[in-house]
């Protein structure tokens, strides 16, 4: 695993896609880097959605930063520096395509390790990081 400038190993992104994203299938170029592991929540067609607590503790335990396009999705308290969350503003309407092409254009530009911790909105044009 390669190092940070600072020494210390790169950690690889692992995301966790709320059950409001496209099926990750649809996502091959994020899907072909070897730096970005990712999961999905899925539930059974008809069963109750999991809640928002249930995906945040699901990615605390599995240490990945959650992506959803849900603007109601809980922002936590207390965030650990296990998990990060990325919210997608107005991106309901987007194809596939476009959600990777926002999410890996803000990839390229941050490391891994600043989005643990962290909230994140982001915007077609800006993001805003809240530290909770």
């Amino acid at each position: 695993m390669k190092k940070r400038k600072d020494g210390k190993k790169k950690k690889a992104l692992k995301l966790l896609l709320d059950e409001n994203f496209p099926d990750k299938k649809l996502l091959s170029r994020l899907n072909s880097r070897d730096s970005i592991s990712i999961e999905q929540v899925r539930t059974k067609k008809g069963a109750t959605p999991l809640s928002d607590r249930r995906v945040l503790e699901r990615a605390i335990r599995e240490e990945r930063v959650v992506v959803t396009l849900d603007k109601k999705f809980a922002k936590p308290k207390n965030l650990s520096n296990k998990v990060g969350v990325i919210f997608l503003h107005n991106a309901k309407s987007l194809l596939p395509k476009e959600l990777e092409d926002r999410l890996l254009l803000f990839f390229n530009k941050r490391p891994a390790y600043k989005l643990y911790g962290v909230y994140i909105r982001l915007y077609e044009k800006r993001v805003e990081i809240l530290k909770p």
